[in-house]
């Protein structure tokens, strides 16, 4: 399946307002087709560059279009670092149409072991960085392989500052309000176990409303033959409460203004929500088994 113009569909949230804007790549991925999907983001890419973007977020699962590990030897062939050809080939657009770009969901190989993670890099610098690696597992087939993060942290643009949430991890309001703490503007989340369409937009309306953030769930669209092994909506929630969601099997490009995102941030402190809050976060718990294992 080859992406090309005709078939990409661009939605701008707010085009009326001037200034740069950040971008959300919403591409069905192929399972398995390294080259295939980064030729894919390859020539959107170039569409984007065309525009006011300043950074892009690009679709989970980058590059193979796998979203779980079952074993070390898949966890070896299909996990990356800094040296990777993929980290490489984006340095490379990095340094060409001067963007920052944030892979969320990807799997890295590190000293310690292998791990759920997401990449950043910068587009002043070009340097590359993994960051906010998967704290908690559900138990498991992947919690056998995959090792504990043990930090969340941001990355920024210079304007905005970004931290990812993915799955178990998103359902912790501990690591939520961590992530607000330390200065997030906007948490991006992804997400493979937070129930369906509904239940996932209440959860990250409520952290909308405790923590006063923009909430965006990266959607994502995994495709093997003419089937869909998995699929999830992008949801965009705003620090002023417009909300947005898209179907994950559309080919999108998605612009946000940031200053829009930046003067959206609004707090709704209420011991109503705060208690909703903490019912529904004790529920996820309880229903996916939450627990951490030593790395």
């Amino acid at each position: 399946m080859s992406i090309d113009k005709g078939s990409l569909e661009v939605v701008d949230i707010h085009g009326e307002e001037p200034g740069a804007r950040l971008t959300i790549i919403q591409l069905p991925l192929i399972h398995y087709a390294l080259s295939l999907n980064l030729d894919n983001v390859r020539r959107v890419l170039r569409l984007v560059e065309k525009t006011n973007v300043k950074t892009v977020i690009l679709p989970p699962f980058m590059p193979f279009g796998v979203s779980s590990i079952s074993d070390r030897e898949t966890a070896e062939s299909i996990s990356i670092n800094r040296r990777n050809p993929y980290v490489r080939v984006l340095k490379h657009i990095v340094q060409q149409y001067r963007l920052n770009l944030i892979s969320p969901y990807v799997f890295e190989k590190a000293r310690g072991g292998f791990y759920a993670s997401n990449l950043f890099i910068d587009s002043e610098t070009s340097v590359s960085r993994f960051f906010s690696r998967k704290i908690l597992f559900s138990p498991g087939f992947e919690s056998g392989v995959l090792n504990n993060g043990s930090k969340i942290d941001v990355v920024s643009d210079y304007y905005l500052n970004y931290s990812v949430l993915l799955d178990e991890d998103l359902a912790t309001p501990e690591f939520a309000r961590l992530v607000a703490l330390i200065g997030a503007s906007v948490i991006l989340a992804v997400s493979k176990t937070s129930g369906s369409e509904e239940e996932l937009s209440f959860l990250l309306d409520l952290y909308r409303r405790i923590l006063g953030v923009t909430l965006i769930h990266v959607g994502y669209c995994i495709v093997q033959g003419d089937h869909y092994l998995l699929k999830a909506p992008t949801l965009i929630i705003l620090g002023n409460g417009e909300k947005y969601s898209f179907s994950g099997d559309k080919p999108l490009l998605i612009n946000i203004p940031l200053k829009l995102i930046k003067e959206s941030k609004k707090h709704e402190q209420s011991l109503k929500a705060e208690l909703i809050f903490r019912i529904v976060a004790r529920h996820y718990k309880k229903l996916r088994g939450l627990k951490t294992r030593s790395a």
